[in-house]
């Protein structure tokens, strides 16, 4: 997104009585993906279970620790982001009347972590419907692949999604639970290394000279990050840079004509994207700043927040 402000551009990038199980891995790396225009996925519609769903989720989660517990190892962590996840895909599942890994409106796994926004380095699931949750974990437990589901050493942390459903011939339960390793958050330092070694490659390839680094805008950049506050809406950065404009005109001299703004929520640094103006030949100076946050789902990210300054017109 983008939007002026006295001179100054910004930019904004940033989701019958029977039991049926499955059971799946994702041994694959996943980035974080915002605005997927695949919307028509129940995620929002299930971001928090009340009642007795909320309570049969927590007795899963216990269900699953005690398990893992009795085999002599370490219990998981419960989170919430996966939780969202797994309820929009057992409220999926009830809307469509099946049990299975994909489906038509949420996709796969993988798919649905990404467009959560989850990164994470490995990711099992399993689903089932039951008419109850004890036969539900009753059936996980006879089942191999699902019991090693449970039972894996590389996952660090759980979500459980259960929703109530099933027509007067096969009522009872939709039970999804996501279990995964979520990607290690990055360094704030990392993500400067990265962003200003592959600002200069891009200006090298395109024969341009290096881009002068400004303190003023790196200190005005760090203050920004610190004042404007979470989340990074597109509200919180047009009313905060319309007060600043007085401090930012100042630095609108002959060298500098416009100053373009970039704001970036990072999971890693493979997900750092270069402005366009950076192999404008009118690009002069550059002052960037980096801070550790936490997204809309307590999960840690890093955000980026740049003022490139431009030669005038």
């Amino acid at each position: 997104m983008s939007f002026s402000v006295s001179g100054v551009r910004i930019f904004c990038r940033r989701r019958a009585h029977m039991l049926l199980v499955a059971a799946m891995v994702c041994p694959l790396f996943a980035g974080q993906a915002f605005g997927d225009p695949r919307s028509a996925v129940p995620f929002a519609e299930a971001r928090h279970a009340t009642g007795e769903a909320a309570d049969l989720e927590s007795e899963c989660f216990r269900f699953i620790n005690m398990e893992r517990q009795k085999n002599g190892l370490a219990p998981l962590a419960l989170d919430e982001a996966l939780s969202a996840i797994a309820r929009g895909h057992s409220q999926d599942m009830a809307a469509l009347g099946l049990i299975a890994h994909e489906t038509p409106t949420g996709g796969t796994l993988q798919e649905r972590l990404r467009r959560a926004g989850y990164s994470y380095q490995i990711a099992r699931e399993n689903v089932a419907r039951a008419p109850t949750l004890h036969q539900a974990e009753a059936g996980l437990l006879s089942s191999t692949p699902h019991l090693k589901n449970l039972l894996a050493t590389d996952v660090t942390h759980a979500g459980i999604g259960i929703v109530l459903g099933g027509d007067s011939r096969a009522p009872g339960i939709y039970l999804t639970q996501v279990l995964a390793r979520p990607q290690p958050p990055p360094r704030t330092s990392e993500i400067q290394a990265v962003y200003q070694d592959r600002i200069a490659e891009l200006r090298k390839n395109r024969g341009l000279g290096p881009l002068r680094i400004d303190p003023f805008l790196e200190c005005f950049a760090t203050h920004s990050l610190q004042q404007i506050g979470l989340p990074l809406t597109r509200e919180r950065l047009e009313r905060y840079f319309s007060a600043a404009a007085q401090d930012l005109r100042s630095l609108l001299s002959t060298e500098v004509g416009r100053l373009t703004i970039d704001v970036q929520m990072l999971a890693q640094p493979s997900s750092l994207r270069l402005n366009d103006c950076l192999q404008q030949t009118r690009a002069r100076l550059l002052g960037a700043a980096v801070l550790e946050v936490k997204d809309p789902h307590g999960r840690p990210r890093v955000a980026l927040l740049s003022i490139i300054g431009l030669a005038g017109d």
